[in-house]
């Protein structure tokens, strides 16, 4: 008998603790992913498009880092499919047969893998595409055996290039940040006047760490790439002025009434400005266009009275 805070507690106290304590340890476990598959997915990855590092975790927990609006979630497996489930909804991701990246609707997103592809993460390949899409219809496992344990290695031969796999699987980090930075650029293209800048800050801080990962992998070409485009970004950066411009003011004829020749030059005067906006959209904002639609009207009416 034990006596706690002047109650007796028994036997029967002490099994009910116990039980307790199992159920709690059960429910942790059936948490986890399951074992058969969990190998392909546990690690690090990263979204094109958002940028976000994603973080699975042996235990079911999804951590999500790097971005402000990241919501942390839960994973399991089944085969080559991952669920991933937050509270905003429930995504199924496959496993590419490289087991290098993975995707959902379609490949509308898709997740690359930071570092090194496990053995359990790559699909065998049966010989010919026509066997491998079979053996998937009909769920046939094409995941590697484990090799067969070796002797001693060779030694080495020293080497001043680093190894071309070793290369490619590290890099992808840096490719998952360049295509951030090419959305970011692509949606200043399409922002206001007013949001303009702050996409061109963070497609250059996107391709700025993008050359930094291409760099730690000897990708010099693709460290390059990343480099030009920050050169280009801070060139329309440049020309982007803080707040738009402005709307010229077109001057008023004087008596009021204007002459054939004053709508026509008028007018033509307009039409050769919004072209060159419509090619050149980094020199006007949507109001601008709006302005100039409008003052179009408004002198097409007055010059037909």
């Amino acid at each position: 008998m034990i006596e706690l805070d002047g109650r007796v507690w028994g036997p029967e106290m002490r099994r009910l603790t116990a039980v307790f304590l199992l159920l709690v340890c059960a429910a942790s476990a059936e948490a986890a992913p399951p074992s058969s598959c969990a190998g392909k997915f546990i690690g690090d990855w990263r979204h094109s498009g958002s940028g976000n590092r994603g973080t699975l975790k042996p235990d079911g927990a999804a951590l999500c880092s790097e971005h402000p609006a990241c919501v942390q979630g839960t994973w399991t497996c089944s085969g080559n499919v991952l669920t991933y489930t937050n509270s905003l909804g429930s995504w199924n991701y496959t496993l590419e047969p490289d087991g290098r990246s993975m995707s959902t609707n379609g490949g509308a997103a898709v997740a690359v893998r930071i570092g090194a592809v496990p053995a359990s993460a790559r699909s065998r390949d049966l010989g010919s595409a026509a066997k491998n899409v079979t053996a998937d219809i009909l769920g046939i496992d094409r995941t590697p055996s484990a090799a067969p344990e070796a002797g001693p290695p060779a030694a080495a031969k020293p080497s001043l290039k680093p190894s071309m796999d070793r290369t490619k699987a590290d890099s992808g980090e840096g490719a998952a940040l360049f295509g951030a930075g090419k959305e970011a650029f692509n949606n200043a293209m399409r922002a206001s006047y007013e949001s303009r800048k702050s996409y061109l800050r963070t497609a250059e801080h996107y391709f700025k760490r993008s050359a930094e990962e291409f760099r730690k992998t000897g990708d010099l070409q693709n460290e390059a790439k990343a480099k030009e485009n920050i050169e280009k970004i801070r060139a329309v950066d440049a020309k982007t002025a803080d707040h738009a411009p402005p709307p010229e003011r077109k001057p008023k004829a004087a008596g009021g009434q204007l002459s054939r020749q004053q709508c026509t030059t008028m007018i033509s005067q307009i039409n050769r400005t919004q072209v060159a906006l419509l090619r050149d959209p980094v020199k006007g904002s949507d109001a601008e266009r709006e302005v100039l639609k409008q003052q179009k009207a408004e002198l097409e009416k007055r010059c037909n009275q």
